[in-house]
């Protein structure tokens, strides 16, 4: 690479990091002028470190460092603000302008996140097949319709209802030892052949055999 190129590429990733910066410059300076003003007046009476109602503390988050912490929060917070659920009825209420600043200033910020975030799936979690996606797999592998998860326990449904999320496909030593078993039954199909290795719905020679007849 040409010498002469290092400093316009020092230049374009320097611009690239202050304009990625610079939204929350913004709110930042909106978060301590108007944002925490508003939370310290109507949230903190069910949402302070002595009083965590939802397992919420919200006194505890005086910077936007500290609200980058952990986004699902402010979107539960700007869900319930729509749907007229915080602050709840018998509390004091925001007027219209500071809603509207409020609410703006959550859309900003999440919007913001999502940007600086696009393209990150966060944690992944490295998880096992589900039983019938080992069970189709050595379908292909093998030819055969083999049913080698016939034995494993039902796999759970995450809050989402599908059966495939990392979180909930765990992998307990009793459920290893159920894979253990799995392979030795598939392996027990398996047939030693002059052109190499087929498997069989039958494990005896004499199955074998009558398939060929």
């Amino acid at each position: 690479m040409n010498p002469r190129c290092f400093p316009g590429i020092i230049l374009v990733c320097a611009v690239v990091r202050i304009s990625a910066a610079e939204p929350f410059l913004e709110l930042s300076i909106t978060y301590q002028q108007r944002i925490k003003p508003l939370i310290k007046s109507y949230c903190l009476k069910c949402h302070s470190t002595k009083k965590e109602e939802g397992e919420l503390d919200m006194e505890r988050i005086g910077t936007l460092s500290e609200v980058r912490k952990n986004p699902k929060i402010w979107q539960k917070v700007r869900e319930m603000m729509g749907n007229g659920e915080m602050p709840p009825e018998k509390k004091p209420q925001l007027s219209a302008k500071e809603a509207q600043v409020f609410a703006q200033w959550l859309d900003a910020y999440l919007d913001s996140e999502a940007r600086a975030n696009a393209g990150d799936p966060g944690r992944v979690v490295l998880r096992r097949l589900s039983n019938a996606e080992y069970t189709y797999t050595i379908q292909d592998l093998t030819g055969v319709r083999l049913n080698p998860a016939k034995e494993f326990p039902v796999d759970g449904a995450a809050g989402e209802g599908f059966m495939n999320v990392g979180d909930a496909m765990a992998m307990s030593p009793a459920l290893v030892q159920k894979y253990l078993d799995a392979s030795k039954e598939v392996a027990q199909h398996a047939v030693l052949t002059p052109e190499g290795i087929r498997f069989s719905l039958g494990k005896s020679p004499r199955d074998w055999t009558d398939e060929l007849l």
